[in-house]
Formats: C-alpha cells, structure tokens, sequence
C-alpha cells in the first residue's frame, strides 16, 4: 500500500494555481529554480504539462546547462503504450545519462499525487494529477524535504535499470 502523500508543510510564499496554463506555468518556474536535480512523481506523465512543448523545452535547457544535472522520474501509475510516444520519455532516450526514470512495481502502484521538486527547495503538487490545480512553493525547503522523501521511499526499492523506460 502506497503511503498517502504528505501537505506541503509549513507554507510562507506559496500560492494555489489552477487550470491547464497555471499548472504549466507553476511547473516550469520550478524547474528554472532547480541547479542540480529535478524530481518529477507522477501516475501518467500528465501531458499538458508534462509533455508540453515549453515544459520540454525547460528540462532540455536545464539538462543541458554546464554542470552535473539530473532528472528523475517516478511513475506511480499503470504504465500504458502511450508513454513510448510521450516527449518527455523521448527527450530521456536522448538523453540517457541525465535521466532516471522508474516505474512503481504494479502490486504498488496506486499515488494519485503528482509533484515536482527543484533541488530541495522548489515544489509544484497536485494532490490530484488528473485535476489541473494545486500549490507552488518556490522558496519552501520543508515542503521539499517532504516530498523528496515521499520520492526517496519508492525509489530505493526500485531497482536502478535502463530496461524501465524501455518496458514503459
């Protein structure tokens, strides 16, 4: 059974966002604040946010900057033929040693959720992912915190292989 996804925590400067172009917005601010990694949990890589062109076009800019950056991704859902096609698998085909990319074993699969965090500070969370609304937190360390180890319980059990994107 999947743990329930925790609030955001104490919230200073964070603001509700809601509709297909806000949560767009929200996500790509994001990952402009990330420097080194970004965590995308998500049941079915929402496609009109994540596989939009801008949202794309966002991870490739800050996976191609020069440092050492990451992207990881944790799929919580039932993975479908649909994710071969999606942009954001085929921009991590592309760029494979930037990439991580999970899938919950089917037995665990179950978290509605879908949530971005830059680095250990900036979070997007729809509690919701097929409900184009939820909180951004630009500035909110213990928000992060949160949700990367919501992230880090699923992801230490997975084992690391390429073969994942591969199966999607």
């Amino acid at each position: 059974m999947l743990p329930r996804l925790p609030s955001l925590g104490p919230i200073g400067r964070a603001h509700s966002v809601s509709g297909t172009q806000a949560c767009l917005d929200a996500a790509i601010r994001v990952v402009m604040r990330a420097e080194r990694l970004v965590t995308l949990v998500t049941p079915d890589l929402e496609d009109p946010v994540y596989g939009h062109a801008a949202f794309i076009a966002a991870i490739k800019g800050f996976l191609l900057a020069p440092r050492y950056t990451r992207v990881r991704i944790l799929l919580t859902g039932r993975p479908s033929g649909a994710f071969q096609d999606h942009p954001l698998i085929a921009l991590s085909r592309r760029l494979s040693t930037s990439f991580d990319v999970r899938s919950v074993p089917r037995e665990r699969v179950g978290l509605r959720a879908s949530f971005l965090v830059a680095d250990a500070a900036a979070t997007c969370v729809r509690l919701e992912a097929r409900r184009l609304e939820g909180q951004v937190a630009l500035d909110n360390a213990p928000a992060a915190r949160t949700h990367l180890a919501v992230h880090a319980r699923f992801w230490r059990d997975i084992p690391p292989t390429r073969l994942a994107v591969a199966e999607l």
